[in-house]
């Protein structure tokens, strides 16, 4: 019987190098681009066979963030269709917003900067931590800096179950 050759010529590193130029081409998410070229599973296998394929996905990955990016920008700069030639009562042509397409175009903004804000929280997140490399904080160590004179050991910092019923 003879071995199954459906399997045998197929370039996977061409493939997996497609999926990437789709990925940042065509702001593709990894699953849609493999889709009729390559199982998730072999995709993720050839991710942890090699550490330059992973650093070629990251690249790929961070790519097709700064292109949403860009898009967001184009989004919001395009008016072209912000005016639409309407008529008054006397079937004279006045201009009108456009609503729909505003808001539209707002839904669009609204989700590229979601999916942003998810896949690369530290770049684009909501929240702005200037101080602690998104390492955790001590929960003990509270300087408090109050005139450019820093209380720090005036002040004394209560767990919540040494908080007396009088105290809440």
């Amino acid at each position: 019987m003879a071995a199954n050759t459906k399997y045998q010529n197929i370039d996977y590193e061409q493939l997996f190098n497609d999926i990437l130029d789709d990925i940042v081409e065509k702001n593709m998410s990894a699953s849609k681009a493999m889709i009729g070229r390559m199982s998730y599973t072999k995709f993720y296998e050839m991710l942890e066979q090699s550490k330059e394929r992973a650093d070629k996905y990251a690249r790929a990955c961070i790519m097709r963030a700064e292109r949403v990016n860009d898009e967001i920008i184009e989004i919001a700069d395009n008016d072209s269709e912000d005016v639409m030639i309407g008529y008054n009562k006397n079937d004279e042509p006045i201009e009108k917003e456009n609503k729909e397409f505003i808001q539209r175009s707002r839904v669009k903004i609204d989700a590229r900067k979601w999916w942003l804000s998810k896949t690369n929280p530290k770049k684009y997140g909501d929240k702005l931590d200037i101080t602690t490399d998104n390492k955790a904080l001590d929960q003990n160590a509270i300087n408090i800096i109050l005139d450019g004179k820093e209380l720090a050991g005036k002040i004394k910092v209560s767990e919540p179950n040494n908080i007396k019923d009088s105290d809440k």
